[in-house]
């Protein structure tokens, strides 16, 4: 067996992400977004967090936090057209 380093046999590769912001609307006024109170609790076996509208107050307990920010990999050249078929 063989011992090899990362450097002999991986490449590092530079990739152009691009970030999102989800905002979870208020369905009772429709104006404003939800913003987690940073509340947490279980209910039925799952993690929720208490959510209140800036606009109406209108309280909303949801399983993910809001705002929140995601990621996304942007696909150049030859990795775009690959995942262009699927």
């Amino acid at each position: 067996m063989r011992l090899c380093y990362s450097s002999e046999i991986m490449s590092k590769i530079k990739r152009e992400m691009k970030k999102f912001r989800i905002d979870y609307m208020c369905d009772n006024c429709k104006i404003s977004a939800l913003v987690s109170t940073g509340h947490e609790f279980i209910h039925k076996s799952k993690k929720q967090l208490r959510h209140v509208c800036m606009n109406c107050k209108t309280v909303l307990d949801l399983s993910e936090e809001y705002p929140r920010e995601v990621s996304e990999l942007i696909l150049h050249g030859m990795e775009a057209e690959k995942n262009a078929d699927k």
